[in-house]
């Protein structure tokens, strides 16, 4: 062990300088290095009640969740690819988009949710037409002794239906949020210049003792 320690004490004394200024260099390019500072990310998130109006697609937040991440709205338009869609309850969903620009973000955001509420007016009309019909319908039929009370309790149970339909609408307008990168500071930087520059010092002093020990 003493001879090792000799020849690391000799090894030190001959490369003093070299291995006094490595830490010295990388500390000063640390400190003086210039670093582009990155750009700040917009997050815009929204939230979203799904309608009752029993359609089995639109109604049901995990596959409004596929077919809004898998299939554009618009075919004018691609659909965003960092768009993120999730489901707190059957019938709610958030969505979020992320983007180098604030106003670029919230708008690409209220166009998916644009998109998506105008097919689900297209298909609440139709249901609420379809029930209105059949109201309509059984209104004007004239029922005998024996299907009256049918025909009414079907009235009925239409006009509730019909009572408790609802469109999809937003819970949470869109908002957007900005994430900032802290760049690391000089100083911070200079440190860490050192402290690489006296871990390469270290192994110049250590690293052949590792070397000569191997090959013997």
């Amino acid at each position: 062990m003493e001879p090792i320690i000799r020849r690391m004490i000799t090894r030190s004394k001959r490369y003093i300088i070299i291995l006094a200024v490595i830490p010295l260099i990388l500390g000063l390019v640390g400190w003086f290095l210039p670093v582009e500072k990155e750009k700040p990310i917009y997050i815009a998130e929204a939230m979203v009640s799904l309608g009752r109006y029993d359609d089995s697609d639109m109604n049901d937040a995990k596959k409004v969740q596929r077919m809004l991440t898998h299939q554009p709205l618009n075919s004018d338009e691609d659909e965003p690819s960092n768009l993120v869609i999730m489901t707190p309850s059957e019938d709610v969903i958030t969505l979020s988009i992320s983007g180098s620009s604030n106003e670029s973000t919230v708008q690409r955001l209220n166009e998916v949710i644009e998109d998506f509420l105008v097919m689900d007016q297209l298909r609440y009309e139709q249901k609420k037409a379809i029930i209105e019909d059949l109201i309509q319908a059984l209104k004007e039929e004239v029922p005998n002794e024996e299907t009256k009370i049918e025909q009414q309790k079907f009235l009925f149970e239409l006009q509730t239906e019909l009572f408790h339909l609802k469109q999809a609408s937003i819970l949470k307008a869109v908002e957007s949020k900005v994430i900032e990168h802290v760049a690391i500071s000089s100083k911070q930087r200079g440190v860490l210049g050192v402290l690489v520059g006296m871990t390469i010092s270290l192994m110049w002093v250590v690293l052949p003792e590792i070397v000569r020990r191997e090959t013997t």
